[in-house]
């Protein structure tokens, strides 16, 4: 597969996934990839992730803290097997209201057979959290 092959497979688990279809971000992902959440520990979507199950019960917590409000593709770039998205997010946290509105990168890793075998999100965590403690 080709780069452009790649971020059409990203640009399409997006649009889905912003549409409330989880389906084709999970048909992207290899089964053993390596998820990745920069927030700490102590958060319910923080740390590493590892195969299908785990990103599902990753999606599972991340619903039951926050409503996406705003999931939007900024840019897609890509070189290699690696695919890079720029989003914008905007979330309220379920459980006390708050707001968190800012830009995150995704970093996909892709395998030989094109499917996701790493996922890396980078994000303003002191902002996230701030968000979620308050």
């Amino acid at each position: 597969m080709s780069n452009d092959d790649y971020k059409t497979i990203v640009r399409n688990a997006y649009e889905a996934f912003d549409r409330h279809d989880g389906a084709p971000l999970m048909a992207a992902l290899a089964d053993d990839v390596d998820w990745s959440d920069p927030l700490p520990d102590d958060h319910p979507v923080g740390g590493t992730f590892r195969g299908k199950a785990a990103v599902r019960e990753y999606f599972a917590a991340l619903s039951q803290i926050a409503e996406i409000r705003a999931f939007e593709i900024v840019d897609i770039v890509g070189e290699g097997d690696k695919v890079v998205a720029q989003m914008h997010l905007e979330t309220t946290m379920r459980h006390n209201g708050a707001d968190f509105v800012g830009d995150s990168a995704h970093v996909w890793t892709f395998n030989a057979e094109g499917r996701a075998s790493s996922y890396r999100i980078y994000a303003d965590t002191e902002r996230i959290m701030a968000a979620f403690r308050a």
